[in-house]
């Protein structure tokens, strides 16, 4: 090759080197620009990310709340406060009187969404308690709506009147068959779900039977509960059909006590049927009950018939079992077009005299009939005295004010199966009112 190819050649591959050095520089400083600007975006998706779910949203629905504003994370504050009172006929021996029947404050905690704790406490004299005591304390993991495990102490699931919160019932106090009948809370666990879009619904615990509020239990048989209930309706949109509820509940369990579980009382609190304070009780004891309910439009139509079985009640010498059935029809109507409801009523125009449009609230009318019956050879081997059979009318009215601030009147019949002593004086009836004043939220 001469030198004077050797002299342009040089050069020009110098140059073709350089170029292509360039271009490599410049791909390799494009993707560094491209990865940078792909960390800036996570790191401010990040600091979106972390300042949604520190911020708080305060608000209301139908309660206090703060909640995140990733919505996995709320507390809930709830009360109640149900101001009563109970005027009997002149000649009865019970006193008229004013109590507060409950004074309840709530608190509901939700973490991730998946687990809710709930801490209820009650101050109120009709809880039979001068102090304040523990009603619900549970905790509630939710991993389906089908599927969930609830721990602690609340309501085992019997009956459609006892698992209807105090703040909703037609009436003031419940029926003397729920009152007797249905176990109440107590501590424990359940599994319980919604199944098929809200159509059935189950329940199935194991409880200590021993009540609420004590801390330990005195032998170690437990109950079984199972409720399933059924709102074959509940996603159609028909009135008819929609508001149509049937159901069933069952509890077993041993029994080793010195004093059967039973009171049969009027609502107004008169004990009519008095067990022996020497009947022992030390074997099963059984509960069943069907339920039904109707609504449609303002009308609502609820009954349930209710039986609990003592196996082997003890009376020195004397060992018998012992049956104690109850049932009740409801009927009640909102005047005011308001539809009837399981929970909460939706009221079409609050009261407030001081607003220019001066709404008068909701009026819901309401009657029922109860009855608890013992059985006859009972009383007549020793084993309890008073009447067996209590039978009662009541009719009532009741003014949502607001969906939050409702006024209840009731009058009360109730008769007596024969002659019974009540507070010291023979009656076979009982007349009386009751009046409530309840805010809740």
């Amino acid at each position: 090759m001469t030198a004077p190819r050797i002299r342009i050649l040089v050069p020009l591959w110098v140059l073709i080197v350089g170029v292509a050095c360039a271009q490599t520089d410049a791909q390799r400083l494009d993707a560094l620009e491209r990865e940078l600007q792909e960390l800036r975006q996570q790191v401010q998706a990040q600091e979106a990310s972390n300042s949604s779910a520190s911020s708080l949203e305060a608000g209301w629905d139908d309660g206090f709340f703060l909640r995140s504003s990733d919505q996995q994370f709320k507390l809930s504050l709830n009360g109640r406060v149900q101001a009563d009172a109970r005027f009997f006929e002149p000649d009865h021996a019970s006193n008229n009187t004013f109590l507060i029947r409950r004074a309840r404050m709530a608190f509901k905690a939700q973490l991730w969404k998946m687990f809710e704790g709930k801490v209820e406490i009650d101050a109120g004299r009709g809880a039979g308690n001068s102090r304040a005591i523990l009603t619900d304390g549970y905790l509630n993991i939710k991993l389906l709506d089908e599927l969930q495990l609830r721990a602690g102490q609340f309501k085992e699931p019997f009956g459609l009147e006892e698992t209807t919160s105090s703040r909703f019932i037609s009436m003031i106090e419940r029926s003397m068959a729920t009152n007797a009948i249905a176990p109440g809370r107590d501590i424990g666990f359940m599994l319980h779900g919604t199944v098929a879009d809200g159509i059935f619904n189950y329940a199935v615990g194991v409880f200590n039977g021993n009540g609420s509020n004590h801390s330990s239990d005195n032998d170690d048989d437990k109950d079984l509960a199972l409720r399933l209930t059924c709102r074959p309706f509940a996603g159609n949109d028909s009135m008819w059909l929609k508001g149509l509820h049937l159901g069933g509940a069952f509890t077993w369990g041993r029994r080793d006590r010195d004093e059967p579980e039973l009171e049969l009382e009027t609502q107004l609190g008169s004990e009519f049927f008095i067990m022996d304070d020497r009947v022992t009780h030390d074997d099963e004891l059984i509960r069943w009950g069907v339920e039904f309910a109707w609504l449609i439009g303002g009308f609502s139509l609820r009954a349930e018939f209710m039986r609990m079985i003592f196996e082997n009640l003890r009376y020195g010498a004397e060992k018998d079992d012992f049956e104690v059935d109850g049932w009740y029809v409801e009927a009640s109507y909102f005047i005011t077009g308001e539809d009837a409801s399981f929970n909460r009523p939706k009221v079409q125009d609050n009261f407030n005299p001081l607003n220019e449009e001066f709404g008068m609230g909701a009026f819901q009318v309401a009657a029922r009939v109860s009855q608890v019956h013992a059985e006859t050879d009972i009383i007549h081997q020793g084993f309890a005295s008073g009447t067996e059979r209590g039978t009662d009318l009541t009719v009532g009215v009741n003014w949502w004010l607001n969906p939050h601030v409702v006024f209840k009147l009731n009058y009360v019949r109730t008769w007596f199966q024969e002659n019974t002593n009540l507070e010291g004086e023979t009656r076979n009836d009982e007349d009386g009112v009751l009046l409530r004043l309840q805010v809740d939220f």
